[in-house]
């Protein structure tokens, strides 16, 4: 019987674990500004649908209130002229935000994060 010596983790396997944790790091750190961009889009839309003045607004008035609040928040992810979709609905009318985020990776290689906030902003 031949007793083998257990070694560690290898120079090569420390240089490819430091690589893979350092892109993961970069990832992380180029997708959080997207997310929290996202969740302010979230908590407008959340807050439109809350809104007494906006009760019986027309598409128009929505939309200038959105672009408003995007300003104010410095929100510029979506395309409202683009992105943004009314429907009449029985409870009042229907807002759907569905629009990409493309941002940098590395070099050339960019993320795409498709988003979706939607509310109904109430009649009278």
């Amino acid at each position: 019987m031949s007793m083998h010596r257990q070694r560690g983790i290898g120079f090569f396997g420390i240089i490819a674990l430091i690589a893979i944790v350092g892109f993961i790091g970069l990832l992380a750190v180029r997708m959080v500004p997207v997310y929290m961009e996202a969740n302010t889009v979230r908590s407008i839309m959340q807050s439109m649908q809350d809104d007494t003045d906006l009760r019986g607004a027309s598409s128009r008035d929505i939309r200038q209130r959105l672009n408003r609040q995007f300003q104010v928040n410095n929100v510029s992810g979506p395309d409202l002229d683009e992105d943004l979709e009314f429907e009449s609905v029985s409870g009042g009318t229907s807002v759907v935000l569905s629009y990409e985020v493309r941002f940098p990776v590395v070099a050339n290689l960019d993320g795409i994060a498709s988003f979706e906030a939607s509310a109904v902003v109430p009649r009278d």
